[in-house]
């Protein structure tokens, strides 16, 4: 097979094929000068919908972020449309299937609150995602294997003007975008998507980690419309507390807060974070980000930057609608408050002691002061001035 070269002023090279999906093959590849790996993405001219420079162009409009692909070219090669970009690890799904297909808690939590960052960073750049599911989720390599990165832009969307803020229009009667099994259920009614979409997908996602199967799989079905619109009336047939079942409140109080969002509401990214990261610690995990797949006694060396497992929630934000499981909010609320003002009142006996002991340093030092400008004695004049027995 001839060497296949691709790029302009920097040259790659095309290896062995890695991976394909819908709209083309992923190979790895090398930098042909400095012999760095790559993922080369290839996409036939001639695909009835192509993708991969719109793909190119919203990677380019993210803000450079962990857990976001660095591209390095983007173009054409003969037939093809290719992408150069960061080469990664292995999707969630195939780590899930080598795990036999059941994440611990622990594990699950950790992708949780990762996973909420780079959703949120997404959001932050007016783009969304519209395709949350296991397989777009990727484990860096190398150094950077504790770190999730979210790949396929493809059917990503901008949701509002990048200065003007001003919020696409809430519309019906839009063909069905995304993944049948994760997608939110105003998707499958065919509602324009939001963020809030993006968030109940991820709550799925989760759901599916702790359970192996989620009640609307293997669904039998005529056509792809039919079995469409039998996996969204199973969603809807299934409380969100049946869903949940058997764990932790905090993935009930995630998918109601997620349903209850209106159209173009911003989420409560820290409240939903939140969630994870207080029962993360009460649960009394780790934090050593070594998930199931890697080996127990391992060594991270490692540690992902940003919110992680520090809740967020201040003061000033919104914890929730009122009348949803109001109660249960409330409680992750008092804890989270609780443990603030135990490390408040820590902090400031700390600051009285530091204080107590600045003045007793001055007082001694004053002292010291004082007995160091008196005239000098020697012993032996003092045994001198010393009244005889």
């Amino acid at each position: 097979m001839a060497e296949i070269l691709v790029g302009t002023r920097k040259k790659y090279r095309v290896k062995q094929k890695i991976g394909s999906g819908s709209f083309g093959d992923i190979y790895e590849g090398e930098s042909v000068a400095t012999k760095e790996k790559v993922a080369i993405k290839l996409e036939n001219k001639n695909t009835r919908y192509p993708q991969l420079l719109y793909e190119y162009q919203v990677y380019r409009a993210i803000e450079p972020a962990q857990g976001f692909p660095v591209v390095h070219w983007c173009g054409s090669a003969g037939r093809c449309n290719v992408m150069v970009m960061e080469l990664l690890g292995s999707s969630l799904e195939s780590l899930y299937v080598k795990c036999g297909r059941r994440f611990s808690m622990k594990t699950v939590l950790m992708l949780a609150i990762q996973l909420i960052d780079r959703i949120e960073h997404q959001h932050k750049n007016h783009f969304l995602h519209r395709d949350i599911k296991p397989d777009n989720f990727l484990m860096g390599r190398g150094p950077n294997r504790h770190t999730v990165y979210v790949i396929d832009m493809g059917l990503s969307k901008r949701f509002e003007h990048p200065t003007s803020l001003e919020h696409i229009a809430y519309r019906n009667n839009k063909k069905f975008t995304g993944t049948p099994r994760y997608a939110s259920i105003n998707t499958h009614h065919g509602v324009e998507q939001s963020r809030r979409d993006d968030l109940e997908s991820l709550g799925y996602m989760l759901m599916y980690f702790n359970l192996g199967k989620l009640p609307w799989q293997g669904l039998k079905a005529r056509t792809k419309q039919e079995k469409y619109d039998k996996i969204g009336n199973k969603k809807m047939d299934v409380p969100i507390p049946t869903l949940c079942k058997g764990f932790p409140k905090e993935f009930e109080l995630y998918l109601t807060y997620c349903r209850q969002l209106g159209f173009s509401q911003k989420p409560n990214y820290p409240y939903i974070r939140a969630l994870f990261t207080t029962l993360f610690k009460n649960c009394g995990y780790k934090d050593d980000w070594v998930f199931d797949w890697m080996k127990g006694d391992e060594a991270p060396d490692f540690r992902p930057m940003g919110p992680s497992m520090k809740p967020t929630i201040s003061g000033n934000q919104e914890l929730g609608p009122l009348g949803i499981e109001n109660g249960q909010m409330m409680e992750s609320y008092r804890k989270l408050r609780d443990d603030r003002d135990e490390w408040k009142r820590k902090h400031d006996e700390g600051v009285k002691t530091l204080e107590m002991l600045d003045e007793e340093v001055k007082r001694l030092k004053a002292h010291v002061a004082n007995y160091c400008s008196q005239p000098y004695q020697s012993e032996q004049d003092n045994a001198g001035n010393q009244n005889p027995g």
